[in-house]
Parts: C-alpha cells; sequence; structure tokens
C-alpha cells in the first residue's frame, strides 16, 4: 500500500473517529448517569454504544470475520464474561459487535 493511501486511510480514522466520538457520547453520556437499574434495562443505552463501536471498526478498515458465534451465549438468558488479550485498540469494539 503506497504512503499517500495510508495517509488518506489514517485521516479518515482519526477525523471520523473523532466525530464519530462526538456524535455518541453527547447523547451516551447524559444515559451513563442514570439509576443502574434503569441504565441495565435501556436498550436504547446499549445499541448507541454498539452502532459506535460499528462505526469505530468500520471507519479503521480492518477486516474481521465472526465464527462460532452459534456458541455464544445469549445474553440476558446466559450471561457470560469474555476475555480478551487486547492485542490491539479495537479489541474491545470488536467484541461488541
Amino acid at each position: 500500500m503506497n504512503k499517500v493511501c495510508l495517509f488518506i486511510k489514517t485521516a479518515i480514522f482519526y477525523v471520523g473517529g473523532f466525530l464519530v466520538f462526538l456524535f455518541f457520547y453527547i447523547f451516551l453520556l447524559p444515559l451513563t448517569f442514570l439509576p443502574e437499574k434503569k441504565r441495565r434495562d435501556n436498550r436504547f443505552y446499549y445499541w448507541l454504544g454498539e452502532m459506535l463501536s460499528r462505526a469505530l471498526v468500520k471507519l479503521s478498515f480492518v477486516r474481521y470475520e465472526i465464527k462460532n458465534l452459534e456458541n455464544m451465549p445469549k445474553y440476558p438468558d446466559q450471561p457470560a464474561i469474555i476475555l480478551i488479550n487486547h492485542a490491539s485498540m479495537l479489541d474491545i469494539p470488536l467484541v461488541e459487535l
């Protein structure tokens, strides 16, 4: 990949990521001050978080593939703890997808 293409992708990630964070945190930040019971039962809060993660992964131009999704426990019927090794900064957004 040439340096100009890499520079353009990097610029898109940083500028786009800033705009995505700004947009989503305007909506997410007030929701974090809700009482815990209301926050945990609020589907809009989790939907916004998922959309934030999707936008960040798309802006990073990273290709990913989700395998064995049928083996994942179904929340809230089967809660689980997912451990990741933090190989990159995109681990958390990828887990939220």
